[in-house]
């Protein structure tokens, strides 16, 4: 949440941010509305299936009152003789396009038919005709392979039963939405487009539903998805846009995680990352000695940017060393052309990540640097942090030989402010040791700091490094380090971080004692 937060109050500098946002609030604007489609359709879709199976129902109540029709008038006929009776049977059936047969029964016997003869009627089988009003048969003798249904009605030992085309059942079906994904249910019995038989009990599917007439005992089974094709495609549109959707959110979280990595490289490219330089006096002339390079970003809105800000998300971002690069091939540019006016040599200290020691070219990167300046008038000096001694293994040890080959020398940067184990001050050559702030700001304060600090530079005396202490800010800090032996002072008692025009001036100022940096407010920061 924090994260978006940030983003959001972002947003409106950046038009990636807003293109982003634009996107997610269109899909989520065509998801509501996928939505709203889906039960939509849905709906309408129930409607249809309703409507279409109703259709159906009205057409077969049609045909069962032909049936029925027929039926009472052949009823009608059961007090004349069946010979007077057969042209009228055989006439009914033949000006029908769906009736096939007319049976009158008594007794269970058949007494008159269009279709059996004398010969016939005695093995019929009655009974299964006429016990139901309708029924579904897959077929008889007379048409082995084509089902019929059979529609009965009964008067005391009187029955008529009125045999029907299958076909028809299939026709009807036909006329519909449904095609072949419905059945016509007969006494537990299902008939389809196909004029095929089945046995209701043992047919189980998923997403079908019934609809009952309220006239005759048949109902008809509709596939639920036998129409959907229109619901499917909403419904598909809508799983799309919620993978769209989701595409979208990861693309801003990944926006709003890399936004910031994204800026900080754009800033290398633009140059925004530029040089302030604090200059280092040396204590035996109380003259300038060299300046550590520091790094702030010119931000175009919002202004400069101090490296606390920055720095780790370098780090994180492994944009450290090409922003390390940078600078130094700035610091040459900005430095060249006052070359001739600065003490010889003077020194240039650049703070070096872990990482960068794992760079092939940081070697040359340093040999480059030299080859800006004439001989002799820069020495350059790396600033390696205690804990990158503390964890190296033997490679470090090859490479101060490298720098120390090509003319660079090594510092360490924040001693005894992370570390105890000192045995990497024996086993690698440090040329100087720099005492941090922490140190220097106790000095008259704390007895047990004093010790502490006389005793780091006992140890790098013993060790013949140079010593440098940061944040020197009193007169008091300057005598008790300089009468301690310190060779070097940084600190805002001399030097605040500047850029490189102001830098050039207090070099370019004589003076020849250690006077309190507010003489020299000139300097901005």
């Amino acid at each position: 949440m924090r994260v978006l937060h940030r983003f959001l109050l972002k947003a409106r500098y950046s038009n990636t941010a807003l293109a982003v946002i634009a996107l997610l609030v269109f899909l989520l604007v065509v998801l509501l509305a996928e939505f709203y489609n889906y039960y939509r359709i849905n709906d309408n879709y129930k409607k249809q299936i309703r409507s279409e199976s109703q259709l159906v129902i009205d057409k077969l109540n049609n045909v069962f009152d032909e049936a029925n029709e027929i039926a009472h008038n052949a009823m009608i006929m059961k007090d004349t003789p069946c010979k007077a009776e057969e042209y009228t049977f055989k006439k009914l059936v033949a000006t029908s396009n769906i009736i096939r047969s007319v049976t009158l029964t008594r007794n269970g016997v058949i007494y008159c038919s269009s279709i059996y003869d004398l010969n016939q009627r005695s093995y019929v089988n009655v009974k299964r005709y006429i016990e139901e009003p309708l029924n579904l048969f897959e077929s008889n003798h007379l048409t082995p392979e084509t089902p019929i249904i059979s529609y009965s009605v009964k008067e005391g030992d009187w029955g008529v039963f009125v045999g029907i085309h299958g076909k028809v059942i299939a026709d009807i079906l036909h006329t519909t939405e449904f095609e072949r994904e419905s059945f016509i249910i007969i006494n537990n019995k299902l008939i389809d487009t196909d004029n095929t038989v089945l046995e209701y009990e043992g047919f189980t599917r998923k997403g079908w539903s019934d609809f009952s007439s309220n006239k005759y005992p048949f109902k008809i089974l509709v596939n639920s998805d036998a129409i959907k094709s229109g619901y499917q495609t909403i419904l598909s549109f809508i799983i799309l846009t919620i993978l769209l959707l989701l595409l979208g959110i990861v693309t801003f979280i990944y926006i709003a995680m890399t936004a910031a990595k994204r800026e900080f490289k754009r800033a290398i490219v633009e140059n925004e990352l530029v040089p302030y330089y604090q200059l280092i006096v040396s204590t035996a002339d109380f003259k300038w000695h060299g300046l550590e390079v520091l790094t702030r970003w010119r931000h175009p809105k919002h202004g400069l940017i101090r490296p606390n800000k920055f720095i780790s998300l370098a780090e994180r971002s492994k944009l450290i060393i090409p922003m390390t690069k940078g600078l130094m091939d700035r610091v040459a540019t900005e430095l060249t052309p006052y070359i001739f006016s600065l003490p010889k040599p003077f020194h240039v200290s650049f703070n070096i990540h872990a990482s960068h020691l794992d760079d092939p070219e940081l070697i040359a990167d340093c040999q480059q640097f030299l080859a800006r300046f004439p001989a002799d008038t820069i020495k350059l000096v790396l600033e390696l942090t205690e804990g990158q001694f503390v964890k190296s293994s033997d490679k470090l040890d090859k490479l101060i030989h490298k720098f120390h080959e090509i003319g660079v020398s090594i510092s360490i940067d924040d001693f005894g402010t992370g570390y105890s184990n000192l045995g990497y001050l024996q086993k690698y050559k440090i040329d100087n040791l720099k005492i941090d702030r922490m140190f220097v700001s106790t000095i008259y304060k704390k007895n047990t700091a004093n010790y502490l600090l006389d005793t780091i530079i006992g140890l790098a005396k013993n060790m013949e490094m140079k010593i440098v202490a940061e944040g020197v800010e009193t007169i008091d800090q300057l005598h008790y380090l300089s009468n301690q032996g310190v060779e070097y002072i940084q600190g805002f008692l001399f030097s605040r971080p500047s850029p490189i025009e102001y830098t050039i001036k207090s070099i370019l100022k004589p003076y020849n004692a250690p006077l309190p940096y507010q003489q020299f407010s000139m300097f901005s920061e």
